[in-house]
């Protein structure tokens, strides 16, 4: 991968060298290695994916080098390359905006809900106890919902 910054001719040169199982084959390599976890990432495992990680990568590849990877399967699966990069960019703009660098917010979070919570079934006046955790149950349904491949496609 080194000169990729700078231009795709070695990379160009070493695809058009391959079968196209060995060109598939570095394709899929480079993709994973450009989304692999740096170590400074503590809360993600090795083995997964990091939008951040992938979006420094895909920056530095010049618009000729990702030409040479990533052309060759057609149109689509370019653009379906640079929606991924558009999406890890949203991402990383968008955990700006909610950082938390304290770690209090969850805390805090978490304690206000607990204490709504109790406070709802000990009050009989409060007749939303069933709404509140109705309410609940629907957040957890819609968190599964759209960790699940299948449904955000």
């Amino acid at each position: 991968m080194s000169g990729t910054r700078d231009g795709g001719t070695t990379l160009r040169a070493v695809m058009q060298s391959l079968p196209k199982d060995g060109q598939r084959a570095v394709s899929a390599a480079v993709i994973k290695r450009m989304g692999l976890p740096t170590p400074g990432q503590a809360s993600i495992g090795a083995d997964q994916f990091s939008a951040a990680t992938f979006l420094t990568n895909w920056n530095r590849l010049s618009p000729e080098g990702r030409r040479a990877l990533f052309d060759r399967y057609g149109p689509a699966f370019s653009q379906d390359m640079s929606r991924i990069a558009s999406v890890a960019d949203n991402i990383k703009s968008g955990a700006k905006v909610y950082a938390n660098p304290s770690g209090t917010a969850n805390r805090s979070a978490s304690i206000t809900y607990g204490a709504a919570l109790v406070a709802s079934l000990l009050d009989p006046s409060m007749a939303t106890t069933g709404t509140l955790v109705a309410d609940d149950a629907g957040a957890n349904l819609t968190a599964r919902a759209f960790t699940n491949p299948s449904f955000v496609k």
